[in-house]
């Protein structure tokens, strides 16, 4: 317990670790506010302006549709042929419908909780995820590089229970302030759309599905966080987490991009970290065959990467990291 003690110590006192919680909550509250701010519930006065205006635009569309046709029509009335730009029943299929201009997109913005709390999850988990690669990386690669961690395993020899302690103090700190942003975040966009937005169709079931978003967003910080500081601890140095995290991210989202256009990879989404993070959060992401994305027969071909298959991935490759880690730092020699 002493050394648990002395860890948590140490690691509040990181001012790296304090001055990246503090930009991350203030980017968190700077981006509910711009939401606050540029989200207006829809009155009765926008909804009729907006009514006209889509009611303008149509019949200004159908007006210069009519003159564009207008010689085909004249010469279908005196029964000639219709000019050779113009098919048989000059071109009525291209003629302006309402649904071309619903009234929806002439309406100012309103921020609707049942549309947009997935993408504000995503938002959340991706800051979450670069403030625990930030933190687990540099608690860890600061004792290396300051030489702080050998001199604590000259008076505390045990490597494994070492290194194991500063884990959990990373990993837990990652979680509880995870778990209370979380809350905090799920509150605030509700807020936003309960007063300058809209909470239309927002159920029981939504709202517990969104609880279980955050819930996964903070899970995937953890595993972030746990991955950066094996990383760390093996290259001991902070950049090193940093570099073998670039490399990973770009093998994964160039490299494989580039590789399934060559290879002409049916799935090439199915190769990349991003989508994986993405069904993570959001419990599934459905990929559809690129030969063949723009057909409509090619829809049951589509593959499912849910939230289960994102775990595996994550799990697997931080608990390798975590492994090597400790099996490294088992075996060499500390200086």
């Amino acid at each position: 317990m002493r050394l648990l003690r002395a860890e948590v110590r140490r690691f509040a006192k990181r001012r790296l670790i304090r001055w990246t919680v503090g930009v991350f909550v203030l980017l968190l509250g700077l981006v509910l506010a711009g939401a606050s701010y540029q989200s207006r519930p829809v009155t009765a006065a926008a909804l009729a302006t907006a009514q006209a205006r889509a009611g303008t635009q149509l019949a200004e569309a159908r007006a210069a549709h009519a003159e564009r046709v207008a010689p085909c029509v004249d010469a279908v009335r005196q029964g000639r042929p219709p000019p050779p730009e113009f098919t048989a029943d000059c071109d009525a299929a291209a003629a302006p419908s309402p649904d071309w201009y619903p009234v929806a997109e002439f309406l100012p913005y309103q921020l609707s909780f049942r549309d947009e709390v997935d993408g504000y999850l995503l938002l959340y988990g991706a800051l979450l995820a670069l403030v625990a690669l930030l933190v687990g990386a540099s608690f860890i690669g600061a004792e290396w590089s300051s030489g702080a961690l050998a001199n604590l395993l000259v008076w505390r020899p045990q490597r494994g229970r070492v290194l194991l302690t500063k884990l959990v103090v990373a990993v837990g700190a990652i979680l509880a302030l995870g778990t209370a942003t979380a809350a905090l975040w799920l509150g605030g966009v509700y807020a936003v759309a309960r007063f300058d937005g809209t909470v239309q169709g927002t159920t029981a079931g939504l709202l517990q599905s969104a609880g279980l978003g955050a819930v996964r967003a903070v899970g995937l910080a953890a595993l972030v966080g746990a991955f950066a500081f094996a990383l760390a601890s093996i290259g001991r140095h902070t950049a090193a987490a940093f570099g073998a995290v670039i490399g990973l991210a770009l093998v994964s989202e160039v490299g494989m991009a580039f590789a399934g256009s060559v290879l002409r990879l049916r799935y090439p989404g199915a190769f990349q970290l991003s989508t994986y993070g993405q069904a993570w959060v959001t419990r599934s992401v459905t990929l559809d065959p690129v030969v063949c994305a723009m057909g409509a027969t090619c829809r049951a071909d589509a593959r499912d990467i849910t939230w289960l298959h994102a775990l595996g991935v994550f799990g697997a490759g931080t608990v390798l990291a975590l492994l090597v880690a400790f099996v490294v730092l088992r075996r060499r020699a500390i200086t």
